[in-house]
């Protein structure tokens, strides 16, 4: 199954239940979540916090006048991103024109970056038509901090506000410095010109900047443009492996038939993860199945243009590949991320030793051709390489033994975690996160603002996160697949990291959110 779908599917609990909700009279609905939201909105107790959370998240989701008041009072007065940041979330939806400026106004000027990096998630909700010129006339920026001028841009391209078409197009034309700009000019024309972007943006194409490239195939292919297809079609000889996936990407959103050549070639010469992008885009446009084999689907191309009558074919499945806890590895450009934070000594046996053969079993299927490192995190992050290196027999006994020295001890972080490995590692593309506990030290340890952070540093590189999540109990909110329970454990620090329902929530919103696959195991 497509990973990006199988994110999806972990939704469904929580999906289900909001449906269920909606069968409740809103206003019903509504007064008994301001009785409850009122019962716990000052409370610094971890439980109550997180009753106070869920009731912003329903409320967001509330079709009530009201709703915004009290998400509003959130955003505006809560101490807890937890709560705040699902509050801002929902003023995106349900805000109306007054609202939305105040929350726009604090997300901007507010020292925490976390929520101009959220503004354009919270904003791609709204349907208020005038909020996107208010923006436009009173948070554009020529010059200034990239990181405000990259929000305000992609907000913009959300929102479809016409009137920044010009200023962006200006921007596109005349930046020549920050690539995270540029990259959110190309999608927001796209959003906001569709056809009328089209030619803006084919030079990108042959951008020296590899990302930009990546970015063109796939705003060219947001414009709805029929010709979009033949202009990227000659990228799939890229160098960089995102541009290639993004070929693949861009011909499985047009269904264009005269793509399905190149998505062969994409078969034979690209690496494992593009090569998954492109069998599920044939899989997905032909109705047919027939893995990774590329012989195959050239001969069924072959046989379908010369009017043979093809029969369905069975097979399925990407082809043999290296499992982890059951999962397929789908990428020759990993990174294993694993917990030896104190909990992980929990349970009978250990987590860490049912870890510990788990990781070894895989690292023995790898393909010699594999690029691959470990990272260990507890306190501190303990890195085995400081860059990718193949996986030869060497190389895979020198990691067996280094994660067989790791000790298990001190806290959970987390935040350092992710931002090191965006810092350190170049190549990878996919990562397999292992852990039992919520962040407890570092940078951030605030669950919604490394998820924001998560999310903005990810845009351009597309890791692929998979999450396995070593915890007791059910997973409340987002589901996933479950393993045996085997035990049970703890965490170290206050109150809230002891919370191991939460730390599996937490984890299963990693992989949803980036294209990953979430397995929980009780242990």
């Amino acid at each position: 199954m497509n990973l990006r779908w199988t994110a999806l599917l972990l939704l469904i609990p929580f999906l289900t239940a909001s449906a269920q909700n909606q069968d409740v009279d809103p206003k019903v609905r509504f007064a008994r979540l301001a009785k409850d939201f009122k019962e716990v909105q000052k409370s610094p107790d971890w439980k109550k916090i997180k009753q106070r959370r869920d009731i912003i998240v329903e409320l967001g989701d509330l079709d009530h006048e009201n709703s915004q008041k009290i998400l509003f009072q959130a955003f505006a007065e809560d101490r807890e991103q937890v709560c705040r940041i699902p509050a801002m979330i929902g003023l995106g939806k349900r805000a109306t024109y007054p609202v939305l400026k105040a929350m726009v106004t604090r997300a901007v000027r507010d020292r925490n970056d976390v929520y101009l990096m959220t503004l354009p998630l919270a904003l791609s909700h709204s349907k208020d038509s005038k909020i996107g010129p208010w923006i436009l006339s009173h948070f554009w920026v020529k010059k200034g901090k990239p990181i405000q001028r990259a929000a305000v841009i992609a907000s913009l391209g959300h929102l479809k506000c016409a009137e920044a078409y010009g200023p962006i197009e200006k921007t596109l034309t005349e930046e020549t410095r920050d690539v995270r700009v540029l990259y959110e000019c190309l999608f927001a024309l796209a959003r906001i010109g569709g056809l009328q972007a089209f030619d803006t943006i084919v030079p990108f194409l042959e951008s020296p900047e590899r990302f930009l490239r990546e970015g063109a195939i796939l705003a060219l292919a947001e414009t709805g443009s029929p010709a979009a297809t033949e202009k990227v079609l000659p990228l799939w000889r890229d160098p960089f492996a995102r541009a290639q996936e993004a070929v693949a990407e861009a011909v499985r959103r047009s269904k264009d038939e005269e793509g399905l050549g190149t998505l062969v070639q994409l078969l034979r010469t690209g690496r494992l993860r593009v090569m998954d992008t492109a069998r599920c885009a044939l899989e997905e446009i032909t109705g047919e199945k027939h893995g990774l084999d590329a012989d195959a689907w050239e001969k069924w191309l072959k046989d379908k243009a010369a009017g043979k009558v093809v029969p369905k074919d069975p097979a399925s499945g990407p082809g043999s590949v290296a499992t982890y806890y059951g999962m397929r590895v789908l990428s020759d450009r990993l990174l294993f991320v694993l917990d030896f934070s104190g909990s992980m000594d929990a349970g009978k046996p250990p987590r860490i030793e049912t870890a510990r053969e788990e990781i070894t079993k895989t690292l023995d299927q790898l393909n010699r051709k594999t690029l691959f490192n470990v990272v260990g995190f507890s306190g501190a992050v303990m890195w085995w390489k400081d860059e990718e290196v193949p996986a030869t027999a060497e190389n895979i006994a020198e990691a067996k033994e280094y994660i067989e020295k790791l000790s298990v001890g001190g806290g959970t972080n987390v935040s350092d975690t992710f931002d090191e490995t965006f810092e350190k590692m170049t190549h990878i593309d996919t990562i397999y996160f292992l852990g039992d506990g919520s962040p407890s030290v570092g940078r951030h340890t605030e669950q919604e603002e490394i998820l924001a952070r998560l999310r903005w540093h990810n845009r351009c590189r597309k890791i692929r996160i998979h999450c396995i999540a070593l915890t007791r109990g059910e997973v409340a909110r987002f589901g996933g697949r479950k393993g045996p329970g085997l035990g049970r454990g703890r965490s170290v620090s206050g109150p809230r990291y002891y919370d191991e329902e939460e730390a599996a929530r937490f984890m299963s919103r990693i992989a949803a959110e980036h294209g990953g696959e979430f397995l929980h195991i009780e242990k």
